[in-house]
């Protein structure tokens, strides 16, 4: 996988990195270096949390990793500007439906067999 390449191709949304130090099959110098990749791109807030007794099957049960993740989306997700993606949606399929509110307007995006239809809708 050309992942060194695709994580700078990523702008406009934050990314959390979560790092189990004792991961036997994506080692934390790979995804290390994947993160300061990531950093060296201008864009939305990356951040890095690391657990020190994680493994690659139970960093999700290390005190706090459910935590670490909550308060990153209350920083970096709530409170970031609405994305609508444009051109290709690929993998949304027939009548799938994304909606992002900013407080003050839902913006949706709802993808057709044949076209997509970009909607601002007002609450």
């Amino acid at each position: 996988w050309d992942s060194e390449s695709q994580i700078q191709r990523i702008t406009r949304v934050p990314i959390l990195f979560l790092s189990g130090l004792q991961d036997e099959l994506v080692p934390p110098p790979h995804m290390r270096q994947l993160f300061e990749l990531a950093s060296g791109v201008e864009k939305a807030r990356i951040t890095w949390e690391e657990f020190v007794r994680g493994n690659h099957n139970d960093t999700c049960v290390q005190p706090t990793y459910f935590e670490r993740i909550s308060e990153w989306w209350k920083a970096c997700v709530d409170k970031a500007e609405p994305y609508v993606p444009t051109g290709r949606l690929g993998t949304l399929e027939a009548r799938d439906s994304i909606e992002k509110s900013d407080g003050e307007n839902t913006y949706s995006v709802q993808s057709a067999v044949s076209d997509v239809d970009l909607t601002k809708k007002e609450n």
